[in-house]
């Protein structure tokens, strides 16, 4: 699979890898053979190309089809009908398969237009197999249904494909990365994620992914955090691979990192019974306030897994740096962040047995909290944004701070 942010660096290498262009240098081998000393007819023998928009011309669909196997008996091309999916068509065509198409005969949708260029490449026979990838002009359903008829009928050729649509590659299919026509990342889908910058720009750009910033954004515990916090937070984070069936987590392990899912997919389990299986945009684990909480369930990869981790140490300076101080610091800062502002005596008086005044007016020394006035209002500061009263806030700390220790699950 060809990527690249550039469409003329893909559709550079599929023009020449199907013969199409002329080279300035270098050359294209199928095996031992360079395209260049092929003729036209023997590279078309050798390599089928899908284009983005394949050419119908005035004739049977059936006629259309064989466009790419002149020599194919009746049996290929309806087989290779059925496996492009097109014997749907046929069933609602006045004649068929016989039913004449092209400018002056039936219409076509797009799909189905695809449709008839995936079956030529079918029948065609051709060991090799460059498609540009056609896909971007169809729905989310028209074009999966699409990569997955190509990609059951085309297991045996070698195909190359250029594409936009990062989400449609396969953990075990070979990319290759471009940058200015150069190639500059090469492997799986899941090594790319775990270590190429480019390649993470160009899925999330494909994928629709947001940044690891606004991921982070997506945690119920995290949510309400300031864009500083979590600018920060984005800068700590860890890539980690699982291989399939590795534990990532087992019950009884310290509960000290959040993950989230980049690719794959992981499965929660508790005694050995599932729970939950979570994919790509859904995040797992425990951040812990106590170091010696533990794990109540397993995490295992049950597909080769790669994973964004946050560790306990790296939140506690972006959760207002409370869980590294004092216990009566992080009773006093969580009964502010669940109750807004409030005087001094009441503060004193909710918590008993702790100098309420004197940890706020360590957390303002600190910036943590912006101003103490000892005969009315406290204002305080939650992860970097300032407020003064807000009902709704306690859900960002609660976990953090209210014993459980549990901020995500």
């Amino acid at each position: 699979v060809v990527v690249s942010a550039s469409a003329s660096s893909r559709t550079g290498v599929i023009a020449a890898a199907a013969g199409m262009d002329d080279l300035a240098g270098g050359e294209v081998r199928v095996g031992p053979r360079s395209v260049a000393h092929l003729a036209a007819s023997e590279v078309r023998r050798v390599v089928a190309v899908l284009a983005p928009m394949p050419d119908i011309v005035e004739a049977s669909l059936r006629d259309n089809v064989a466009l790419a196997a002149p020599d194919a008996d009746a049996s290929r091309i309806e087989d290779a009908l059925v496996r492009a999916g097109l014997h749907v068509l046929c069933a609602v065509l006045p004649h068929g398969a016989d039913t004449v198409l092209g400018s002056a005969g039936h219409p076509l949708s797009p799909a189905d237009r695809i449709r008839v260029g995936l079956a030529r490449v079918i029948a065609s026979g051709s060991p090799v197999v460059v498609i540009n990838d056609p896909t971007p002009a169809l729905d989310r359903d028209a074009a999966d249904d699409v990569w997955m008829r190509a990609r059951a009928s085309l297991a045996d050729r070698v195909v190359l494909v250029a594409t936009t649509r990062l989400d449609a590659i396969d953990e075990g299919d070979q990319v290759l990365v471009l940058e200015n026509g150069r190639l500059v990342d090469q492997g799986t889908r899941g090594d790319l994620l775990a270590g190429s910058r480019r390649f993470n720009e160009l899925w999330r750009q494909s994928t629709g992914s947001s940044a690891d910033v606004l991921d982070l954004a997506t945690v119920p515990s995290l949510r309400h955090l300031g864009p500083e916090v979590l600018d920060g937070l984005g800068a700590r984070l860890v890539t980690e691979r699982y291989a399939e069936t590795q534990v990532v987590f087992g019950d009884g392990d310290v509960a000290d990192r959040l993950f989230m899912i980049v690719d794959g997919a992981v499965e929660l389990s508790v005694d050995g019974r599932r729970v939950a299986s979570l994919h790509a945009g859904d995040h797992f684990g425990e951040l812990t306030l106590d170091e010696g909480q533990t794990r109540t369930m397993t995490a295992r990869a049950i597909t080769p897994v790669v994973l964004r981790s946050l560790h306990r140490l790296a939140i506690s300076g972006g959760a207002a740096g409370m869980l590294e101080r004092s216990r009566g610091d992080q009773l006093v800062y969580r009964w502010l962040v669940r109750h807004g502002a409030t005087s001094a005596h009441d503060l004193a008086a909710a918590l008993i047995g702790h100098d309420a005044v004197a940890s706020a007016e360590a957390m303002v020394a600190d910036g943590l909290l912006l101003r103490v006035d000892h005969g009315g209002d406290v204002t305080y500061r939650l992860a970097g944004v300032r407020r003064r009263r807000s009902t709704s806030s306690g859900v960002v700390l609660d976990g953090l701070l209210d014993g459980s220790g549990r901020a995500a699950t």
